[in-house]
């Protein structure tokens, strides 16, 4: 764990802090960015593909994430607010909501396929290739991919009673939820994508 000192935001996180915080700053302002929020999240159920971002926004995400992780222990009982993404260095965390949910939804995809162990032959210590976050950044995808790869962290955190049923469901129904479609689809892009520049 890094000293008080070390963890303190610099000046470019306290101006985005600010801007961060003007976002909230009248009850119309909460009001409107909560309609937006909906509206972004309605389109995501209804279907609506999740529009690609750039690929600095997912490593600022990224890089941030693990610096809160070292700063702060996971624990599951806690999760980190767009505040403390804008703490340390996100600007998406700033801006509008139309351009951090597909920032946040592609890393939570990233993420689930790190943490699964799909991505290992791509990872160097903590760092990607670069070619993982582009694809990450910008490959189709919708909420059911989203879906399918946090599907198999979700059921082994299950009750097991409850996760053999669900997957025994889901195999009789024609689908693995140990082999998402996911996987075999983000592979095949890494595949394809040459070495991606920023």
């Amino acid at each position: 764990m890094r000293n008080k000192d070390e963890i303190l935001p610099n000046q470019g996180s306290y101006e985005l802090i600010q801007k961060f915080n003007s976002n909230f700053d009248t009850q119309e302002k909460m009001e409107a960015r909560d309609k937006r929020v909906q509206a972004i999240v309605k389109q995501l159920n209804d279907g609506s593909p999740i529009p690609p971002v750039n690929v600095r926004d997912l490593k600022q995400v990224l890089e941030a994430t693990r610096r809160m992780n070292a700063d702060m222990p996971p624990d599951p009982n806690r999760r980190f607010g767009l505040g403390a993404y804008a703490a340390y260095g996100v600007e998406a965390a700033a801006g509008p909501p139309e351009e951090l949910f597909p920032i946040s939804w592609r890393y939570q995809l990233l993420s689930s396929l790190l943490e699964r162990g799909v991505l290992n032959d791509y990872k160097h210590g903590e760092e990607l290739d670069e070619k993982v976050l582009a694809v990450a950044a910008t490959m189709p995808c919708d909420n059911t991919d989203l879906t399918e790869t946090m599907l198999p962290i979700l059921l082994a955190k299950s009750p097991p009673e409850h996760a053999a049923k669900t997957k025994e469901a889901m195999l009789a129904g024609g689908y693995n939820p140990e082999k998402p479609n996911i996987d075999s689809k983000f592979l095949s892009l890494l595949l394809r994508n040459p070495e991606s520049a920023d």
